[in-house]
């Protein structure tokens, strides 16, 4: 096994996306008067006095690099629905490649990457195909880097909780396609980033939890802790499609990055000495 050197906790370091799930669970791990926070929420000047706050343009992705030099970039950035300001191949690609040649540009230490489990360029999903060519474009960019890809991340502030309560208000009855999942908890992945920033440790590692479940166990679950009795039944993905085109419940991306199980084939916690925590939480 690979031997991680520990640094000392103190780095410069530079987050992209700072307002998303994990990105504040990190913050609150991290050395405040350290950080660069990049985001379009300007709460978080407030929230986090002693961080820099960037606010996030294209043009300032670059900037923010160039001008503060930060020795550890981590790179949240992603959607999982486009909009006309928003595509896939801007947030995923153009952006990741932005931060990637400024961070080489300004000699950054370590460039984190926060990617999902399964993606691949043999596939239809566009979510998929721009996360694994972001993936690509730091690979062989040179730059020193971390690629994590999660299954399902669950902890406080995970949206499915929100999702699940303003659906489970207008139906007693909730489909979902035969699909699993295996959830991980955002403590972990928390602790994973950790110790990519301060251990000598490079590579893509992938985060799953212990368990398999399905996604109808999955939203059972979520459903018991905001206290909602709902009936969940399953069915085969291919009877879902037509709601998929007419984007009733998923988009058709959505649909399609659903082809494969979201389960890990590799233990990328184990590759870094994490002992995971339960995967399934409320909290």
């Amino acid at each position: 096994m690979e031997t991680h050197v520990r640094r000392e906790e103190k780095a410069k370091i530079l987050i992209t996306g700072a307002s998303g799930f994990i990105a504040t669970h990190l913050i609150g791990e991290l050395p405040e008067r350290e950080l660069l926070l990049v985001s379009r929420n300007e709460k978080l000047r407030e929230k986090y006095p002693s961080a820099t706050f960037i606010h996030f343009s294209e043009g300032n992705l670059q900037k923010a690099v160039d001008v503060y030099k930060p020795e550890v970039v981590i790179n949240f950035l992603g959607i999982l629905k486009e909009s006309k300001e928003g595509t896939f191949e801007k947030v995923h690609f153009h952006y990741t490649k932005l931060l990637v040649d400024a961070s080489l540009k300004s000699g950054v230490r370590k460039f984190i990457q926060i990617s999902a489990l399964g993606v691949t360029d043999k596939t239809k999903s566009r979510y998929y195909r721009t996360k694994f060519q972001a993936e690509e474009y730091i690979k062989q960019s040179g730059i020193p880097y971390v690629i994590f890809r999660p299954s399902i991340v669950m902890g406080r502030g995970q949206k499915l909780f929100e999702d699940l309560e303003l659906i489970s208000k207008f139906t007693p009855l909730i489909v979902v396609p035969k699909y699993r999942v295996q959830p991980v908890n955002v403590k972990d992945v928390v602790r994973a980033i950790k110790k990519a920033i301060y251990e000598d440790i490079t590579g893509t590692y992938e985060l799953c939890g212990k368990r398999v479940v399905s996604l109808k166990e999955l939203f059972q679950f979520v459903l018991s802790c905001i206290g909602r009795r709902r009936i969940v039944i399953e069915a085969p993905k291919q009877l879902l499609f037509p709601l998929a085109i007419l984007g009733a419940g998923m988009t058709l991306d959505q649909y399609y990055m659903m082809k494969t199980d979201n389960v890990c084939l590799v233990d990328g916690f184990e590759e870094l000495g994490i002992s995971p925590l339960p995967g399934l939480v409320c909290d």
